[in-house]
């Protein structure tokens, strides 16, 4: 998987279209999202961070925000981006993330969970209860096989004959098939959103420990 994720943001150019779509589109929706869960203190993790562009309007008040991710090309993205508001990064599997437990005030990634299997997904799931403190939340981003670029994109990838992301077997397929994955969890399932401020990219799993 890390070998999948190098050569994945190798290869991305800083001016390409993802890009556009994570600073012009989605980063207002994750900020907003955050501000209504997240207090404006303590540590927060984007767990599969990639190069956190989506977290470039993030307002940091008195937070820790940390970008943790499997890929160091990645991670240097996010170190080499001054305009980030993140805090520090941290080379990490987010199976096993070097946290102790209760120790994280809040969690969020996007584009992450549509990447695994549901055994792995209530592994991943598992671990990031065990590093939260207790009414934490959890906000996962969670691109829809229906989400108009994953369909783009998805059509694209026929015609090129060119595969744009590491496989995606768990693309979000409805309320149903969410609350089957969270109810074997131990994670409370607060709210599910598809907002159109995030251009119906993706919907937002709200999660509380």
């Amino acid at each position: 998987m890390s070998k999948d994720w190098d050569t994945y943001w190798k290869r991305e150019g800083k001016s390409s279209i993802f890009t556009f779509v994570r600073t012009r589109i989605i980063a207002s929706e994750l900020s907003s999202i955050l501000e209504r869960y997240f207090p404006k203190t303590g540590k927060f993790v984007d767990c599969g961070s990639g190069s956190s562009e989506t977290s470039i309007k993030i307002k940091k008040h008195n937070r820790e925000l940390i970008a943790l991710d499997l890929s160091e090309i990645a991670l240097e993205k996010v170190k080499n981006n001054k305009n980030l508001p993140m805090t520090s990064i941290v080379h990490a599997s987010i199976f096993d993330m070097p946290f102790k437990d209760n120790s994280i005030d809040g969690i969020w990634n996007l584009g992450v969970m549509e990447h695994f299997y549901k055994k792995d997904i209530l592994k991943i799931l598992a671990e990031f209860r065990r590093v939260l403190k207790k009414d934490s939340y959890c906000i996962l981003l969670w691109p829809a096989v229906y989400g108009p670029v994953n369909f783009l994109f998805s059509i694209l990838g026929v015609i090129l004959k060119k595969q744009y992301f590491p496989d995606e077997v768990s693309l979000y397929r409805g309320k149903k098939w969410i609350k089957n994955i969270i109810k074997d969890s131990n994670f409370k399932l607060v709210e599910i959103r598809w907002p159109l401020k995030g251009a119906l990219i993706y919907h937002e799993v709200i999660l509380r420990k």
